[in-house]
């Protein structure tokens, strides 16, 4: 009975637990318990943006030493679903009205990958390259958005689908490299393949 008050406390007093580690909360937003947030001083979310239990959010300040300035900025009416990664050294920004689902992963950074230079690869100095998702995306589960990646409006990526470079808006895009499948045409209002 202690926990269930005390834990009534801290949500009428203190609300969003989340807002404490500096995450800068939208109206009508919310990250849901179990989830990891790392560097929330750096993290924005838009008005009614969702994410769900167990969500990865982590801006790194520091890496082998070397600091670092990360921005993780989210759009207004954005859903996330559960156990998401984003990992954010540098920019990673995500449009509004965009819906991604559970076990996704956005990252806009990865270690050195020198084998010559005599540190191991998590001490190497960190590649870092901007990473944007447009406005009303849809990611299926497992999608994976590596770094530097711009995807345009209206896309759709399919389920484990890994996106390795830039793509237009209004695209489906599928497959280990994800490729455009279809394109949506305007004047037909369907999605046609390429």
């Amino acid at each position: 009975m202690k926990k269930l008050i005390k834990a009534i406390i801290l949500k009428v007093f203190f609300g969003n637990s989340f807002a404490r580690k500096g995450v800068k909360f939208g109206k009508g937003s919310y990250i849901r318990e179990h989830a990891q947030i790392g560097g929330g001083k750096h993290i924005r979310l838009g008005t009614h943006t969702r994410i769900s239990p167990y969500s990865r959010l982590m801006c790194f300040e520091n890496i082998s030493g070397e600091k670092l300035e990360p921005e993780l900025i989210i759009g207004d009416n954005v859903f996330i679903g559960r156990n998401i990664t984003i990992s954010c050294c540098n920019r990673v920004e995500i449009g509004e009205d965009t819906l991604i689902t559970g076990y996704c992963f956005i990252g806009d950074s990865e270690h050195g990958m020198d084998p010559e230079c005599g540190k191991r690869y998590e001490a190497q100095p960190m590649i870092r390259k901007a990473t944007k998702i447009g406005k009303n995306c849809f990611l299926g589960e497992k999608a994976v958005v590596l770094p530097g990646v711009e995807i345009g409006d209206n896309c759709i990526i399919g389920a484990g689908s890994v996106v390795t470079k830039s793509f237009k808006s209004d695209c489906l895009l599928a497959g280990n490299p994800a490729r455009v499948i279809k394109k949506y045409n305007f004047d037909t209002n369907e999605w046609e393949r390429c």
